[in-house]
C-alpha cells in the first residue's frame, strides 16, 4: 500500500474519532458538574394554588403553601416545664373537729386532711411548722382555727410564718362559727390577714353556715348531715379552683 493510501486512511479514522471523544469529554463534564453542584442549597418552586405540577420531593423536606397574601411564619416550640417536688404535692387543709367531719369528703377531692377535736391555735401553728419542716405542704393550704379559744395575730403570724407566698401561692382560711364569746374576735382578726398577707383568701364559713343551719348537730356548729359535710367540702372545693370537686 503506498504511503499516500496509508495518510488517507489515517485521516479518515481521526475524522471520525474527534466527535466521539469530545461527546464522552462533555458527558464526564456534566457529571463532575452536577455532583458539584449536589452539595450546594438550592429552591424549589412552588406553584401557586390551582396550578399543576404540585411539587414533588423524594426527601422529608416538607412545604407549606400559603394562602394567597398570607407569608409562612416559622412554628415556635414552648420551653418545657419543670416541677418541681412541692408543685406534685395535693392540697392540705388544717383545722379542728370542724373541718374533721367533712374529712371524708375532702379526701375523695384529693385534699388530705390534717384536723383534731379540741385543738387550739398555738397547737395549730405548731403542726403547720411540722409539716412545713418535714416537705408535706405544697402550693396550697387551708387553715381553720378559732373555734375552740381566742387566736391572736401573733399566732396567726406564727402560721403564716411557715406559708410564704413563694411556696405557698395559696393559703386560705375559713372563719369561725360557734355561740362562744371570741368567735367574733377571731373572725375579725381572720378577715384582716390579707391586708398583710397577698397569698391569703378567706372564706366566710361563719356566713356559709346559715344555709345548713338546719344539719348541724345539737352545739350549733358541728357537721351532723352529709349534705352539710358535703356542703362545707364543696366551699373548700371553690376556694381551692376546683370547682370540678364540687358535688
Amino acid at each position: 500500500m503506498s504511503l499516500r493510501i496509508r495518510a488517507s486512511i489515517i485521516l479518515l479514522v481521526g475524522t471520525l474519532l474527534i466527535p466521539v471523544a469530545t461527546s464522552s469529554l462533555r458527558g464526564l463534564t456534566h457529571v463532575l458538574s452536577c455532583k458539584s453542584a449536589l452539595s450546594a442549597r438550592f429552591d424549589v418552586p412552588i406553584p401557586a394554588a390551582g396550578e399543576d405540577p404540585e411539587p414533588v420531593l423524594l426527601d422529608p423536606t416538607v412545604i407549606t403553601r400559603p394562602a394567597p397574601g398570607e407569608t409562612t411564619v416559622p412554628a415556635t416550640t414552648a420551653p418545657p416545664t419543670t416541677l418541681g417536688p412541692i408543685d406534685l404535692l395535693p392540697p392540705v387543709a388544717i383545722g379542728e373537729s370542724v373541718m374533721l367531719g367533712a374529712a371524708p369528703q375532702l379526701n375523695a377531692g384529693g385534699v388530705q386532711v390534717n384536723a383534731a377535736v379540741s385543738r387550739q391555735g398555738s397547737n395549730l401553728a405548731d403542726v403547720v411548722g411540722m409539716m412545713r419542716a418535714a416537705g408535706q405542704l405544697g402550693r396550697t393550704v387551708v387553715i381553720q382555727t378559732g373555734t375552740n379559744g381566742s387566736v391572736s395575730d401573733t399566732t396567726l403570724d406564727r402560721i403564716m410564718s411557715y406559708l410564704p407566698a413563694d411556696q405557698t401561692p395559696l393559703v386560705v382560711f375559713l372563719t369561725v362559727h360557734a355561740n362562744r364569746a371570741w368567735i367574733a374576735d377571731n373572725n375579725i382578726r381572720i378577715k384582716q390577714l390579707p391586708d398583710r398577707y397577698p397569698n391569703v383568701k378567706v372564706v366566710d364559713w361563719d356566713a356559709e353556715s346559715a344555709q345548713v343551719a338546719g344539719e348541724l348537730a345539737s352545739d350549733g356548729y358541728h357537721l351532723r348531715t352529709p349534705n352539710a359535710k358535703q356542703f362545707y367540702a364543696n366551699m373548700i372545693f371553690t376556694a381551692i379552683g376546683r370547682p370540678d370537686l364540687v358535688k
